[in-house]
C-alpha cells in the first residue's frame, strides 16, 4: 500500500516560564492508506501531541510531516487544503470540542459548506445521512439539539460525525472512547471499527490502554510511546503476545483481568522507580533507565538507544533487547533469563 502520512524525525518543545518541555523526540512514523495504528503510552507520553502534529494542529519545531510524499508545510495552497479536508481529528473530550451555542446542524453544515461540498436542502440531506452513520438515529431527533440537550456518548458521536462530513481518508482519534461510559464504550469502539471497513477509512488511534488498542488495532500496527519517543512498534497482535521492550511489559502487566488466577499467571515487572521522570528534565541515555529493570550502567544511562528493527515487522529502541536479538536469542519475551530479570 501508498504511504499517506510520513512523520520524519519530528520534535515538539515548548517554553514555559519553568523551562523547555519536551514533548516529541526524533520522533519517525509511517501509516499506509487503509491502515490502523495505536499509538500507546502513559500520560505525557507525547501522544496527544504526535496527534495534533499529524492532524495539522501543530506545526513541528522541527522535522518534517509528508502527506502523499509532500511537505505539508512547504505545500501549495491547494495541496495543503487537500490535506486538511483529507486529516480530520475526533477529540478527548466531548464536552470541550463542541461549540455550546450551536446546534448539531449548524456544526456539520460549516465544513460542508466552507468547502461547497454542498448547498441549502442539499446540507440538510447530507447532515442525516452522516448522523445515520454515527448510530444517531432518527437523525431528526438529533439534528436541532445543542450538546448540553445529549448525553456524553451521543456527544462523542457528533464529534465522530463531524469529523466524517468532509470524507476524510484519516481519522485521529485521540482518546475518543476515555470520556465515556463502560457500558457505551464497546459500542463506540464498534462504529468506530464499521465505520472504517464501510469507508475504508485509516486511523490513527490513541489510546493509553493497551487493551482498547488490542480491541481496536486487531488487524493494524501499535507503537508505544515514553517521554516523547517511540520505544516499540509490532502488529498489534505480536506486541501484545510477545512484547520486547521492557516499557511494553510493564504496560501489560498493570492490564487488569477479571480472573485472578488469570492475573497471578500474567509475568511480571518489577520497575526499579515508579516515578515517571519530569519532561522538563529528561534523563540522560535511555529516558526509561531510571525505572528499567534491564538497566545497564555505562550503556543505558549514557547512550540513547535507537529504534531498530528486530525483524521485518517489529522496531524496538532498547540496548539490551537489541543485544539479545543480535546474539540469536527472542529477546524478552521467550528468554527466560531476561523474563526472571524483568521480574526480579
Amino acid at each position: 500500500m501508498a504511504l499517506l502520512i510520513e512523520v520524519e524525525h519530528a520534535v515538539q518543545t515548548f517554553r514555559t516560564p519553568r523551562g523547555v518541555v519536551h514533548a516529541l523526540n526524533d520522533v519517525s512514523i509511517a501509516i499506509e492508506a487503509g491502515q490502523v495504528l495505536c499509538l500507546v503510552g502513559e500520560s505525557g507520553s507525547g501522544k496527544t501531541t504526535l496527534g495534533k502534529l499529524v492532524a495539522g494542529l501543530r506545526r513541528p519545531t522541527s522535522g518534517r510531516l509528508l502527506f502523499e510524499g509532500q511537505d505539508v508545510w512547504k505545500a501549495d495552497k491547494r495541496t495543503f487544503d487537500a490535506y486538511r479536508r483529507a486529516v480530520q481529528i475526533v477529540h478527548q473530550d466531548p464536552y470541550a470540542s463542541l461549540n455550546p451555542v450551536q446546534k448539531v446542524r449548524d456544526m456539520l453544515a460549516a465544513p460542508l459548506e466552507r468547502h461547497r461540498l454542498t448547498r441549502g436542502a442539499e446540507t440538510t440531506r447530507r447532515i442525516r445521512e452522516i448522523l445515520a452513520m454515527v448510530d444517531l438515529t432518527p437523525p431528526d431527533d438529533y439534528i436541532d439539539k445543542f450538546p448540553h440537550q445529549l448525553s456524553g456518548g451521543q456527544r462523542q458521536r457528533v464529534s465522530i460525525a463531524r469529523a466524517l462530513t468532509l470524507g476524510p481518508r484519516l481519522v485521529v482519534a485521540d482518546e475518543a472512547v476515555s470520556m465515556v461510559d463502560t457500558s457505551i464504550r464497546a459500542s463506540l469502539l464498534n462504529t468506530l471499527l464499521r465505520l472504517r471497513a464501510e469507508l475504508r477509512v485509516t486511523f490513527l488511534f490513541i489510546t493509553h490502554d493497551l487493551g482498547i488498542a488490542e480491541y481496536f488495532g486487531q488487524s493494524g500496527d501499535t507503537a508505544v510511546m515514553y517521554l516523547g519517543r517511540i520505544v516499540e512498534r509490532a502488529p498489534t497482535g505480536d506486541l501484545v503476545a510477545n512484547s520486547q521492550h521492557p516499557y511494553t511489559r510493564a504496560l501489560l502487566a498493570a492490564i487488569p483481568e477479571p480472573d485472578p488466577d488469570l492475573t497471578r499467571a500474567k509475568p511480571k515487572v518489577a520497575l526499579r522507580s515508579l516515578e515517571i521522570p519530569s519532561l522538563l528534565r529528561l534523563p540522560s541515555g535511555c529516558t526509561f533507565h531510571p525505572r528499567c529493570p534491564l538497566f545497564e550502567p555505562g550503556l543505558c544511562d549514557v547512550v540513547s538507544p535507537e529504534l531498530v528493527w528486530l525483524n521485518a515487522r517489529r522496531e524496538v529502541a532498547c540496548h539490551v533487547v537489541a543485544r539479545e536479538a543480535g546474539n540469536g536469542k527472542v529477546a524478552v519475551a521467550q528468554g527466560a533469563e531476561l523474563d526472571e530479570r524483568l521480574a526480579r
